[in-house]
C-alpha cells in the first residue's frame, strides 16, 4: 500500500519480476516545476532503499491527454464511446 499522493489524480506502479526486476512510477501534472521538484524528492527516497539501484527519471510526453465523452442523446442516435474514439483516432492518423 502507498502512502497519499496530495492533488494526484492518479498514480500507477509498474513492476516486472524477471532476471531484470524493475519498477516504473509515473508522476503526472500540468504543473512541469512541481512534477521535477517531485520527481527529485521521489528519486532521493527510492535511492535511500537497500538493493535499490539506477533510479532514474526521464519525461516520456509533454502531449496533453484527450478526455472524450458523449453528449446528452448521443446513445438515442445509437453513437458510442467506441464510435467516437474510432472516428478521431480516424481522423488523427488517417485510415
Amino acid at each position: 500500500m502507498s502512502p497519499e499522493v496530495p492533488e494526484s489524480k492518479q498514480l500507477t506502479f509498474q513492476y516486472t519480476v524477471n532476471n531484470n526486476p524493475s519498477l516504473n512510477l509515473v508522476v503526472a501534472g500540468n504543473d512541469m516545476a512541481a512534477l521535477a521538484a517531485a520527481g527529485e524528492t521521489l528519486k532521493a527516497k527510492l535511492a535511500g532503499y537497500r538493493g535499490v539501484c539506477e533510479v532514474v527519471d526521464f519525461y516520456e510526453s509533454a502531449s496533453s491527454e484527450a478526455v472524450l465523452s458523449l453528449k446528452p442523446g448521443a446513445e438515442n442516435l445509437n453513437i458510442t464511446l467506441q464510435d467516437l474514439a474510432t472516428q478521431v483516432r480516424q481522423a488523427f492518423y488517417g485510415e
